[in-house]
């Protein structure tokens, strides 16, 4: 009687694993194992697991996910972010220095914001916004758009503008043709800023020629009239 015979190094299906396959039911951290298959050349495994997380709770459908990952993937992104939100929020701006700069997370928040949405409208083609701003030839400082370093220089130059800490006033450009560059830049109330946009410059424009136009006919009329 035959017997099966285990590949050995050299054959085909051989894989020199250093630790023992992952089975159903084991856990690591918040993730549960639910089914193990297709093990690669490597001696990797691939298999379907579930989220015992605070925001799952084993509830959603199960995923797939490779042994490898198993090592630093604790749960899944979802209750990641649940479980260390004030961590990565923490770590990220210890270690992009934004909370030097502005201490106060609301309004740090607030300016970071204004400056992810500045950067966006005037470099990604795909921004709801981009035909108004990047389309035009709107531009942000080159040494600003860098991460970190240029939103740091960015968020400290937004620090030295008056009303930077009013969230009721908005990120205004003067020259409504300018960039976003230093001495083009101010905090506005809503009703300031719309009448700085586009629109109403060119209607203000128009408004000011039928004016001197009606001017110029009222002149031409009186001077017929003496």
């Amino acid at each position: 009687m035959d017997t099966a015979v285990e590949p050995g190094p050299g054959d085909v299906g051989f894989c020199n694993r250093q630790h023992p396959l992952p089975e159903i039911g084991d856990r690591f951290g918040e993730i549960e194992i639910v089914d193990v298959f297709g093990i690669g050349p490597k001696g990797r495994s691939e298999i379907w697991a579930k989220c015992l997380g605070p925001v799952c709770k084993g509830k959603n459908p199960k995923y797939r996910i490779h042994e490898q990952n198993l090592s630093h993937s604790k749960s899944c992104k979802k209750c990641y972010h649940a479980l260390y939100k004030d961590v990565i929020r923490e770590r990220r701006l210890t270690r992009y220095g934004y909370a030097a700069i502005c201490p106060d997370e609301k309004i740090r928040a607030s300016l970071m914001r204004r400056i992810s949405h500045a950067i966006g409208r005037c470099t990604n083609p795909d921004h709801h916004a981009w035909e108004q701003y990047g389309c035009r030839g709107i531009r942000v400082y080159e040494a600003w758009v860098p991460i970190p370093k240029g939103r740091r220089k960015f968020l400290k130059y937004l620090v030295t503008l008056p009303g930077h800490d009013d969230a009721t006033l908005q990120l205004d450009r003067i020259d409504n043709d300018g960039n976003y560059e230093p001495g083009n830049l101010r905090f506005v109330t809503p009703h300031v800023n719309m009448c700085n946009r586009r629109s109403v410059l060119e209607m203000q424009n128009r408004i000011d020629e039928l004016e001197r136009e009606v001017e110029e006919l009222r002149a031409r009329y009186e001077h017929k009239e003496r």
